[in-house]
């Protein structure tokens, strides 16, 4: 077919109706042709023809040139692959880059990939992490300049492993290169495990503190711990105190002995001393847990620290006292508080041993005497609750004894004895606290106090017989009539 042939218009209608199978032949015919100038004779004729069919999918012109382009560079005779267009169908394009990877045509494959527009991930960058991984195990290249030739060509390449090369060159025994590629790596996930693998165990600690992951933090100190002798590691890890600082707090659930050589090692001595309280605290013998809190003690003494070292010794003393009770009673008395072992010899009735607790241990008496009086109201021995009453003046006050009364037996007898110690300033309280409303109502108008009134007003709002009382105390002191004395009432209130 000439160009600019005044019978082209009569080809073209002698052809009219088979023109769509006519130019669908000459671009087959073309793909199926190994001479090149008769590939590009048919394909102008498919070119013109193709502008005179409607229904022609242009596509179809597009793929077939570029299938003959590729062709035709594949069975260049530098190349050497000289299939046919069946079968590189059959082939298919990934499995043809495969085989030019293979045959290290890594330039033709990614000119290949960019002509097809392969997505870079299945394409150029597969391409170009075989041409690293080639590269690195080449034996007569400069190592500096090969590392810095591929990170040049692959840095703005997407899903590229430099870990997956330096692996290469790693085991090409070329560990230098590979730390060096390892460098450029942004996943830190990737970069620890090849190092632990390669014995670059404080790089990888390294790399592992900065990126911040505290479970890669983790692996890297226990890979350490599991490799290294003890006192190699011990040494190594205080260099690094975020990595110690969370072997430690792993440790105190995992592994208590190992957290204590490693305190031990660092000289701290606080550390050591709530350790050593822990480990007592597990030990169900109790001179194994006597020897446990004295380490501590000493340990705490060591640090500068008298309190909790006072603190411990005292624990001791009260594990020994609490031993000798058992053996002398029979009953549970250790691992109980100060105060509960105080309130149990008191309940049982061993005052002296109380007493002795007290002086041992230098219990306030604040506290001795309330845990004295709940302990012999609980006990009912109101006689000796009346003599411990009268054994000098309480520092707590008497209104614990009233209360202690009243909760342990609902005691008015008892109570009474009590009450006339009590300031009439706190009587109302007092009474209302034991849900004794008549007498709080008295207590009120003997203090001449309308707000404590209007306060057992509120509290006994549903007792009839105390609201009417208390309505005559409010008209008896509008009228000024003087309060009167309650003895001989239950309670005495004067």
């Amino acid at each position: 077919m000439q160009s600019y042939s005044p019978r082209v218009d009569d080809y073209l209608r002698a052809v009219k109706d088979h023109l769509h199978e006519a130019v669908t032949d000459c671009l087959r015919a073309a793909g199926h042709l190994f001479d090149e100038k008769e590939q590009r004779e048919l394909m102008r004729a498919a070119s013109f023809g193709k502008s005179f069919v409607q229904d022609m999918r242009p596509q179809a012109f597009v793929e077939m040139a570029h299938t003959i382009r590729i062709l035709n560079n594949i069975r260049n005779f530098k190349i050497g692959i000289p299939i046919t267009y069946d079968q590189l169908q059959r082939l298919t394009l990934p499995v043809l880059i495969d085989r030019l990877i293979a045959r290290r045509f890594f330039f033709l494959a990614v000119k290949i990939c960019n002509y097809m527009k392969i997505p870079k991930k299945e394409g150029v960058s597969r391409v170009l992490a075989h041409w690293a991984c080639y590269k690195v195990q080449q034996d007569t290249v400069d190592e500096n300049q090969l590392a810095r030739e591929i990170h040049n060509k692959l840095r703005d390449t997407p899903g590229i492993s430099f870990t997956e090369i330096a692996t290469k060159a790693y085991n090409r025994g070329k560990s230098a290169l590979a730390i060096e590629l390892l460098d450029y790596e942004p996943r830190s996930a990737e970069q620890v495990p090849l190092l632990m693998k390669m014995g670059k165990t404080e790089l990888a600690l390294q790399k592992a503190i900065e990126s911040g992951e505290t479970e890669l933090i983790y692996s890297v100190t226990t890979y350490m711990r599991d490799h290294l002798p003890s006192t190699e590691f011990l040494m190594k890890i205080r260099l690094y105190p975020v990595a110690a600082s969370l072997l430690m707090k792993i440790c105190k659930t995992q592994d208590r002995s190992f957290l204590i050589n490693l305190c031990y090692q660092d000289d701290k001595y606080q550390n050591l001393g709530a350790l050593y309280i822990q480990e007592s605290f597990v030990e169900k013998n109790l001179d194994s847990r006597i020897k446990g809190l004295d380490k501590a003690r000493i340990e705490f003494g060591k640090a500068q620290d008298p309190f909790k070292a006072q603190v411990t010794e005292d624990n001791i003393k009260l594990l020994e006292f609490q031993s000798r009770l058992q053996d002398q009673f029979g009953d549970q008395y250790l691992n109980k508080t100060i105060g509960d072992t105080l309130y149990q010899l008191i309940h049982k009735g061993y005052y002296k041993k109380a007493d002795q607790l007290k002086k041992e241990f230098a219990i306030p008496d604040v506290r001795f005497w309330w845990t004295k009086i709940q302990a012999l109201g609980a006990s009912h021995a109101w006689k000796e609750l009346e003599i411990f009453s009268k054994s000098k003046k309480s520092p707590i006050g008497y209104e614990p004894f009233v209360e202690a009364c009243h909760k342990f037996g609902n005691n008015k007898v008892e109570a009474e004895k009590y009450m006339s110690k009590v300031p009439l300033d706190k009587k109302v309280q007092l009474f209302l606290k034991i849900g004794y409303y008549d007498e709080a109502a008295e207590a009120a108008f003997q203090s001449r106090s309308h707000d404590d009134l209007n306060l057992v007003a509120s509290k006994a709002s549903n007792n009839r017989s105390v609201q009417e009382k208390i309505n005559i105390y409010r008209t008896q002191l509008s009228q000024g009539v003087p309060a009167f004395s309650l003895k001989g009432k239950g309670f005495s209130l004067s």
